[in-house]
């Protein structure tokens, strides 16, 4: 692996991991902190076929990830804005064109990665923009108020390649009737991928919310890479 490419955009943190192979996908994740150099080791470690990765943090988590507004259902602390197109605009305006610049090519393949409420805007993101063709979303904020109803209600403008979902077997024991519902909403969100044609998959990891992290986001971006690609 290259040396990491770092550049401070306004508050956001982005780091490029750059691989010598080229002509390989390029994987975008946001991360609540700096996370990219831990994830592309364990993707490599488990096998992964060649990317570049393209990191970026230091997020005001609930505003910028958020698709719209919403109360505090998870707890007091909750600031759910409703900023997800004004972020993801930033990462096609700004970070997309610096990365492409960077790594000097344009990929045949882009994808959108990310845990939490990070892999609740990996779902979001493609009724905003084409730019990305294979979405992994681990562990992600599926349980977000009406965001089932959405995606049942809006096909995406582009078909995805291929989606990537996954779930701790202990995420849904809580008190909150919210995270409770989280599995049943991914088999429905996994049923109507499935529906339209979309090569899905959607796969239980052992562990609550915060276990393994980084490495289930791995395990997303290793299935995305090594899916076909017809429906691009």
């Amino acid at each position: 692996m290259s040396k990491t490419i770092k550049k401070k955009m306004g508050r956001y943190h982005v780091e490029i991991y750059p691989t010598q192979a080229e002509g390989t996908p390029f994987v975008y994740t946001n991360s609540f902190m700096e996370a990219g150099g831990e994830l592309i080791k364990l993707a490599e470690k488990e096998g992964a076929p060649p990317f570049q990765l393209i990191s970026i943090s230091h997020l005001d988590w609930d505003v910028d990830l958020s698709p719209w507004p919403a109360p505090s259902v998870i707890s007091r602390d909750d600031n759910f804005q409703g900023h997800a197109d004004m972020f993801c605009d930033f990462i096609t305006g700004e970070v997309v064109p610096f990365a492409e610049q960077e790594l000097g090519e344009k990929p045949a393949v882009n994808v959108l990665a990310g845990y939490s409420m990070a892999g609740l805007f990996a779902l979001y993101a493609p009724y905003r923009t084409e730019m990305f063709d294979k979405l992994v979303c681990a562990s992600g904020s599926v349980w977000y108020p009406n965001f089932v109803e959405y995606v049942k209600q809006h096909p995406y403008p582009k078909k995805p390649a291929c989606i990537y979902l996954s779930l701790g077997d202990k995420e849904t024991h809580t008190k909150n009737p919210y995270l409770q519902t989280t599995h049943t909403c991914m088999t429905e969100l996994e049923a109507c991928f499935l529906g339209a044609g979309i090569d899905t998959v959607f796969e239980t990891n052992e562990g609550g919310h915060h276990d393994h992290a980084v490495r289930r986001e791995a395990r997303g971006i290793i299935w995305a890479l090594r899916a076909k690609r017809e429906q691009v």
